[in-house]
């Protein structure tokens, strides 16, 4: 233990790391660049917002909203779903104050409750409906299905976006209202809209009326415990815990459960804890160098435009002159390969996370300090903003003053 302390505080010393003040930092580790920002909760808090506030299933990039909520840091939060009907819409689990994106399932997460202590833990998720006299089980909250049913709630949109045809049952003040075939219904402030996908289920609803009971419940287990949802601020879930009780976890490091995802580079975001009062935020980016000829015309003149060439330029230029100009920006661009899961957990771990989760990363993978993006997030479906390349994402984590509302 007492060469552990060592370790660490040398850690510390050499990065000029401060886990008791809030910092950012740039740390060069083999061929990875690392960006992390600490953060005590005595004097700062950890929010999540869903991309422009309360407008359903839009997006918005890291910097706008770090901008917008005046916070002190910010990055990318959840995965989502970035394409069609579900633009925006959290892949897994979100809460965020009264706003809930739920599914039923075994969820890896960490949460903020109301007395602002950060929790990393494994849950289980359950949804019941309760319509006159029948009750259904495995329901979701906001998240679009193609079978089952769907409880929409304003935080999703002013109405349900379904299709034509979709039997959608309306909800007031917990009572049912109407029962219509239209498809894509407004959702009333004061109540929510039931999508009913399954014909299966079609049979079971035939006697429902107007005037019956229209009730639903959420159950998240952590263990054996309950959690209140009410006693829930902010709830997000990752791909994967990485560090729990200051122990990698096997499936981590497990040698027959190998993944693409978990094994391969990519540009990872995590949030982790060092005690009981401090905390980081951590950023791996992955821009490694890349040979002209592996790419198309149009990736070099995107990667082009993103680094300062305006449309014109790109536009004026040959083929030639593109494939000059590109491998002239590679040989003065700071490389970095995004890190496998496991090194992660383990170089994590040695910075003295006791627990910790990996997030969405990629090119959403994005750090705000101070108004400044202060990482490289690449990617082809990002944006020029400002002189980076940003993509717009679902949810984002904010880290803010205990002054600021």
């Amino acid at each position: 233990m007492k060469d552990f302390i060592k370790v660490l505080v040398l850690t510390l010393v050499l990065t000029g790391t401060n886990i008791c003040n809030a910092k950012s930092h740039l740390v060069k580790y083999d061929e990875h660049n690392i960006y992390y920002y600490d953060f005590n909760i005595k004097n700062s808090r950890l929010e999540i917002i869903k991309a422009l506030d309360n407008k359903g299933i839009g997006t918005e990039n890291v910097l706008s909203a770090a901008k917008r909520h005046s916070a002190l840091a910010a990055i990318n939060g959840g995965f989502f779903h970035y394409n069609g009907s579900n633009h925006g819409i959290p892949a897994g689990l979100l809460v965020t104050g009264e706003n809930y994106f739920l599914s039923p399932g075994i969820f890896e997460v960490f949460y903020v409750n109301q007395q602002n202590k950060i929790n990393f833990a494994s849950i289980v998720v359950d949804i019941f409906l309760h319509l006159g006299k029948e009750s259904l089980k495995g329901a979701s909250i906001n998240k679009p299905r193609n079978e089952g049913v769907v409880i929409y709630t304003p935080s999703y949109w002013s109405s349900t976006l379904t299709l034509p045809g979709t039997t959608e049952i309306i909800a007031k003040d917990n009572k049912v209202v109407e029962i219509n075939d239209k498809g894509n219904n407004p959702i009333p402030n004061n109540g929510f809209v039931i999508s009913v996908m399954n014909p299966a289920l079609h049979s079971k609803l035939k006697n429902l009326t107007a005037g019956a009971s229209a009730v639903y419940e959420i159950e998240l287990l952590e263990g054996k415990k309950k959690l209140n949802l009410d006693s829930i601020k902010y709830l997000i879930n990752g791909s994967d815990l990485m560090i729990v009780n200051n122990e990698i976890l096997p499936k981590i490091t497990a040698l027959n459960d190998s993944s693409s995802f978990r094994d391969e580079p990519h540009g990872r975001t995590a949030i982790c804890q060092y005690d009981e009062e401090n905390y980081g935020l951590f950023i791996v980016d992955h821009n490694p160098a890349r040979e002209a000829y592996n790419i198309t015309v149009r990736e070099l003149a995107i990667s082009l435009k993103q680094h300062g060439y305006t449309r014109e330029q790109v536009l004026a230029m040959t083929n030639g002159q593109l494939l000059e100009a590109f491998n002239k920006l590679q040989k003065s661009k700071d490389r970095s390969i995004g890190i496998a899961i496991p090194k992660f957990a383990t170089w994590l771990k040695k910075q003295g996370c006791i627990n910790a989760i990996n997030l969405d990363g990629g090119g959403s993978a994005t750090m705000v300090v101070k108004n400044k993006v202060i990482n490289s997030p690449t990617g082809l479906n990002n944006n020029d903003v400002e002189a980076k390349n940003l993509r717009e994402v679902g949810d984002i984590i904010l880290i803010k003053s205990l002054r600021q509302k």
